[in-house]
This record gives C-alpha cells, sequence and structure tokens, in this order.
C-alpha cells in the first residue's frame, strides 16, 4: 500500500467512437476502491465522460486497524478523431475532487489521523483499436494522462494515550502542500462476445507518477510532500455495459 494520502484512480479510456454510443463500467482497482465510469456521445466526435467511486468504507470512520480510504468523482468532456475504420484517437478533460482519510496506529498509545481535500484538472489522450474474428471482440489502448493536484486542505491529527485509555496530548497540525502533477501511462485490453456484445470485460494496467517541489520550509512539510510524490502501479478490472448494442451483433 502506499504511504501517500491522495491515491491515484485508474483514468477512463471509453471505447466510445460514434455518435448516440455509450458505455458504463464498474470495477475494481489495484487500491481495493469501487469505482463507476460512464461515457456518451451525444453528437459526432463529441464525447462526455464521468467517474465515482472510493473504497468501501466511509472516509474517516474510527478503526482499530491502519486503513486507507477516499471517495473522488470527476467529470470530462473531450473529443473522438477516426483514424480508419478500425482506429480512433480520443482526448479529454476535466476536473474532479477527493476526500481521503489514512490512519496509522503506531501503538496502542499513540495514533495518527490524516485527512486530506484535494481538486484535479486533467487532461487526456489516447490511441485504440478495434480486433475483432468471428466469435471474438477485442479492443486495445494506450494512453496518458497529466493531472494537476490541488491540495485544499492536509491535516495530521496526532493523539497520545495512557495506559487506561485517557488521552492526555492532541495534536492538529495542517500543511500547506504545494500543487503536484501526476503523470500516468497504461494499456488497455477489451475483451468480449460477437454473440452478446452489450457486455464486455476491461483490463487496464499502467504506472503513475509525480512531479513538483521538493524544497519546503520545514523537515515535516519536506517529508509530507516526499510522501504524496510516491509512485504506483495502477490496475483495474472491468465489466462494461454497452446499452447501444443490446439486440446487436458488431
Amino acid at each position: 500500500m502506499s504511504c501517500a494520502a491522495y491515491r491515484p484512480i485508474t483514468p477512463h479510456l471509453p471505447t466510445v467512437h460514434a455518435k448516440q454510443e455509450a458505455e458504463v463500467t464498474a470495477g475494481v482497482d489495484g487500491n481495493h476502491f469501487a469505482n463507476a465510469q460512464a461515457a456518451y456521445s451525444p453528437v459526432n466526435h463529441l464525447l462526455l465522460t464521468t467517474t465515482v467511486g472510493g473504497s468501501l468504507q466511509r472516509p474517516g470512520k474510527p478503526s482499530t486497524q491502519d486503513q486507507s480510504t477516499q471517495r473522488h468523482a470527476r467529470v470530462g468532456l473531450g473529443v473522438y478523431l477516426p483514424l480508419d475504420s478500425t482506429s480512433w484517437l480520443t482526448v479529454t478533460g476535466g476536473g474532479g475532487t477527493a476526500h481521503s482519510f489514512v490512519s496509522a496506529l503506531s501503538s496502542p498509545y499513540l495514533n495518527q489521523f490524516t485527512t486530506v481535500d484535494s481538486r484535479q484538472l486533467y487532461g487526456l489522450i489516447g490511441l485504440q483499436k478495434q480486433l475483432t474474428s468471428r466469435y471474438v471482440l477485442c479492443s486495445i489502448g494506450l494512453a496518458y494522462e497529466a493531472t494537476l493536484l490541488n491540495y485544499r486542505r492536509y491535516s495530521v491529527l496526532t493523539t497520545r494515550q495512557t495506559e487506561t485509555g485517557e488521552e492526555y496530548q492532541r495534536d492538529d497540525l495542517r500543511y500547506p502542500v504545494p500543487n503536484l502533477l501526476r503523470h500516468a501511462v497504461w494499456g488497455q485490453l477489451e475483451l468480449g462476445s460477437r454473440n452478446f456484445p452489450a457486455l464486455q470485460f476491461r483490463l487496464n494496467g499502467g504506472y503513475s507518477t509525480a512531479s513538483g517541489p521538493s524544497t519546503a520550509a520545514t523537515s515535516a512539510l519536506r517529508s509530507v510532500i516526499r510522501e504524496e510524490k510516491n509512485n504506483e502501479f495502477l490496475a483495474q478490472a472491468s465489466v462494461v455495459f454497452y446499452p447501444h448494442l443490446l439486440k446487436k451483433k458488431r
């Protein structure tokens, strides 16, 4: 598990590439977060996207063990450009929010709770290609996403208790974490049956890293920045539903 409070989510690369097409996905990523994503094209070349998700446990809920939880949401607007009959380019951009919570129970008498509220602006570019056979539907994709992270709040609450459980010290510190730029590169594989094209299976895998200032006024803030710049592998398995393909064969 990463030591960063904000956990990067697997970016959304829709396979929608024609007017009136839509997709809805539900999946679980490598952080054990559940994510729901949707995309729709109301007119030719225009794409609307949204993502909501997070951990199944509510962020900030007290626990008897270490935990890392998050809730996040995104909306985006983009375009798709056909390159040939089976390939297309997707470009999207948008914004989102996230609420993250990390608890670190160092000992029975020392607890630390980190709460982070952040906003994101992102831009994505991806290349996709359809590969089909007589019985199997397949598409592959490769994409890059840049996300500007704005930390609206980064607070760390530390509590100390006596052996009888009485709290005798409580420190609530806030850190002015600077904006960070996250970079993600990943691949996508989607498989389905020509007999029922409305339901398919999608796999994503990639890597996320962050850049930004490393200097800070205090060693504590430098440590926080270093943790938030943590590199992380991205992975997600999803089921994809295409409502426009009901009762159709590709």
